[in-house]
């Protein structure tokens, strides 16, 4: 099961951490691009990949953008303790 659930409401993107058993976890709100990557990460898509849709052909941004990803990634687990890494690729 994915760990996030991604919701969109009132204009804004909602990251909610799936389990609530332990310590709540308020959710987080993000824009519509890190919702997007996000939703990649949990099925398993790997930085890269994500970092090349974006870049839309313009390989010197990639760089750029996997560091973006990981920030990304870093902020969520954090905020939100849950783990992206090591997710299973969904086909």
């Amino acid at each position: 099961m994915k760990p996030l659930l991604v919701r969109h409401a009132g204009g804004v993107y909602w990251i909610i951490r799936r389990d609530q058993s332990g310590d709540y976890c308020p959710p987080l709100t993000v824009n519509e691009s890190a919702a997007e990557i996000l939703k990649l990460l949990q099925e398993g898509t790997e930085e890269e990949e994500i970092a090349e849709l974006l870049a839309e052909g313009d390989r010197d941004l990639i760089p750029q953008i996997c560091s973006d990803i990981r920030a990304l990634k870093q902020e969520t687990e954090q905020k939100l303790r849950v783990k992206l890494d090591g997710l299973q690729k969904q086909s």
